[in-house]
């Protein structure tokens, strides 16, 4: 028997019994979902005490927070927006804890500051999150972030008297916002309404206007926005998460006008551009590697869809309309390259990348006649390029930080077999002249869900891990988009389990071509990345020493019932249903822990302000494993009331939760 090094908190055990589809199961900690109770909360300050013992107890803490909070001190500039002369756009300048906003004129004017978000909280705990312009530029109106709640308030900011404009919409889960041309009023997406409204200044919000939404379930995610240069408000309805299907409406701006449907009652996702009153159209409907198509909202009938682009070898991302040019991304070998074609689909050429990496929005200013993309690599962050049409060059943009890779790194791409042979693309990034001798601390992350691409990203946690001798590995796996919706399909509903199939055969790759052992290994994720590790850990608790499991989903059988959940029953299916509860349970983290079990070191992130998976998971799973665990290594929950699901935290606050992480990590792998 093994005595537990770590003497955990106690939990106390409150089963409840539930029956389903003829099978009873006992949930001990069901009370633990009750974030606000007195029980919780003692519960939760017992597991914070006994967490930040652990981590306050690193001599080198001080030092990794310092580490973090250098990687992460870099200028972020994001794509800008362009009116009357000016140049908008959110920075968060080097060695500034949030972005914010600024403008200046023309390509080399002074830069003035028009929002920063440090007016609204001492603490750095309020931020900004998208921003945009009333169509006479006027009227800077912006969404404004708690923490990382997905909740937020929508602010009008009168630019000439700098003051606060009209009023502000409530706190809610807003999908798009748009103002009428005349200023007069706002479109607005609501989650907790269910539609898109109008609201009309000066007047009580509770006699806002439904315009659309009748008909459409809490499954569909129904968001507006006016497109560029352009009268008219698009609605698109998506069913779940998954972007599995999507159907699109369009209405002049002007109230009182008629929704008209665009493309509905297709299963197919489709995702559009509107230039010059036409549709140009990312589908994979009958493409499942995605096709462009030509859609004239006047005339939408199927039979007179126009295929610009046909599906190729490659997958099909996105698309801009720059002038009499349509710039498209691909993902090739789950690296972005861009095309060039004219309006008919003819190929005009490529736009060279500066290397392997991600190209993250496409933006043309039609009154400059402008292409802006954001850009990033593992080792280089996020930049925004500005091409040239006439050179063919990309440029960093006014004056932002040139694409520079880490100098001793080395970033490489490998494939292995999964369980059923299908071959799974793997990034590396490591020390040049790395040894394989098996005995490397490895970092491996994952996601593999919601057609969500992995391809490279911008990682302090790479660069730090590699730079200390480690190795940090991406595998690209079934579930995600790289390689179009037949990939996305291999990997959600019945056949989930293929996605950790992907994980383990990662993992088992790098020990056999000695990379690493299970001693050295250790596997991160987040979200739907959470539910991958978690299964990973109750699956195959041999293979790995150390788990982070970061706002997680754990509990299959009962995440529909919490918050926004029942957003991802098109990605996971719901144990409501006999079939799906089946695959569901067999699966579930929270449903496989067995007693006595030596499982790896567990490490939870979550917090209170996490609205969109609920921290109940990772309340309920720590308890569990804490009970249950056979083995003398500890099980940890890192809390925090401020912490949440999306981006809304400082620099100075992601610095704290990375250096947690990787005491807890370093400690684990035995790295000096």
């Amino acid at each position: 028997m093994t005595v537990k090094k770590y003497r955990f908190p106690v939990t106390g055990k409150f089963p409840v019994k539930d029956c389903l589809h003829n099978k009873t199961l006992t949930d001990p900690y069901r009370w633990l979902e009750d974030q606000n109770s007195p029980e919780t909360r003692q519960w939760l300050a017992e597991q914070t005490e006994f967490a930040r013992s652990f981590f306050d107890s690193d001599p080198h803490l001080g030092d990794l927070k310092k580490k973090f909070r250098a990687l992460r001190s870099y200028e972020a500039t994001e794509l800008p927006i362009y009116k009357n002369g000016y140049y908008y756009y959110a920075k968060r300048p080097k060695g500034k804890n949030l972005s914010m906003i600024f403008r200046r004129k023309g390509l080399n004017g002074t830069e003035e500051i028009l929002l920063d978000p440090r007016r609204f909280s001492k603490d750095e705990s309020v931020s900004i999150g998208w921003f945009s312009l009333s169509h006479d530029g006027k009227i800077l109106y912006f969404n404004k972030r708690t923490g990382g709640a997905d909740e937020t308030t929508i602010h009008f900011y009168d630019l000439k008297s700098g003051g606060e404009y009209l009023e502000n919409l409530p706190e809610d889960w807003y999908f798009g916002c748009a103002m009428l041309h005349d200023n007069s009023g706002v479109y607005y997406s609501s989650r907790k309404l269910g539609g898109v409204f109008l609201h009309l200044f000066g007047t009580d919000l509770k006699k806002d206007r439904k315009i659309f939404g009748d008909g459409y379930d809490m499954q569909w995610i129904i968001g507006c926005g006016n497109p560029p240069d352009s009268d008219q408000l698009m609605i698109i309805a998506s069913h779940g998460s998954s972007g599995t299907r999507t159907e699109i409406f369009i209405k002049p701006m002007a109230p009182g006008k008629a929704v008209n449907p665009v493309i509905t009652g297709i299963k197919a996702a489709f995702e559009p551009v509107m230039h010059k009153g036409l549709l140009y159209v990312t589908t994979n409907w009958k493409a499942p590697r995605r096709k462009l198509m030509l859609v004239d909202p006047k005339a939408p009938e199927i039979e007179k869809w126009v295929e610009i682009i046909p599906q190729g070898e490659d997958c099909l991302c996105e698309v801009e309309i720059a002038g009499d040019r349509i710039v498209a991304e691909y993902q090739h070998k789950v690296s972005s390259r861009l095309c060039l074609f004219d309006l008919k689909g003819r190929g005009k050429g490529a736009i060279e990348l500066p290397g392997i990496g991600s190209v993250s929005g496409l933006s043309f200013i039609r009154e400059t006649k402008e292409l802006f993309l954001g850009y990033t690599t593992f080792t280089s962050p996020y930049a925004i390029l500005r091409f040239d049409s006439k050179t063919g060059v990309l440029n960093p943009w006014a004056g932002a930080p040139k694409i520079k890779q880490r100098s001793g790194l080395e970033i490489h791409q490998v494939f292995y077999p999964s369980k059923d042979g299908t071959e799974i693309p793997m990034y590396l990034v490591h020390k040049k002249g790395l040894e394989l001798n098996g005995n490397n601390p490895v970092l491996l992350y994952g996601y593999g869900g919601f057609n969500v691409n992995l391809s490279p990203f911008y990682s302090p946690h790479a660069i730090y891990f590699a730079e200390r001798g480690g190795v940090f590995a991406v595998a690209n796996l079934r579930g995600g988009g790289e390689f179009g919706e037949k990939w996305h399909q291999a990997g959600m509903m019945e056949k989930k389990q293929n996605v950790f199939d992907d994980f383990h055969a990662g993992a088992e790759w790098l020990i056999k071509n000695r990379y690493t052992k299970p001693e050295k290994l250790a596997i991160f994720g987040g979200s739907n990345g959470g539910l991958l590790v978690g299964a990973a850990l109750t699956q195959r608790p041999d293979l790995f020493k150390a788990v982070v499991c970061t706002y997680p989903l754990l509990d299959m059988l009962r995440y529909h019932k919490f918050l926004v959940g029942s957003f991802w029953v098109t990605e996971y299916g719901s144990a409501d249903k006999a079939g799906q509860f089946k695959y569901l349970l067999k699966y579930s983290p929270y449903h496989n822990v067995k007693n006595g079990t030596k499982y790896p070191a567990v490490m939870f992130v979550t917090g209170d302000m996490d609205t969109r998976v609920d921290p109940c998971h990772a309340r309920k799973m720590t308890a569990l494993l804490q009970e249950k665990t056979g083995s003398d290594l500890p099980v940890l929950l890192r809390y925090d009331t401020k912490a949440g699901h999306v981006r809304g935290q400082s620099v100075r606050q992601e610095a704290a939760i990375d250096a947690d992480i990787f005491s807890f990590l370093l400690r684990m792998l035995r790295v000096s």
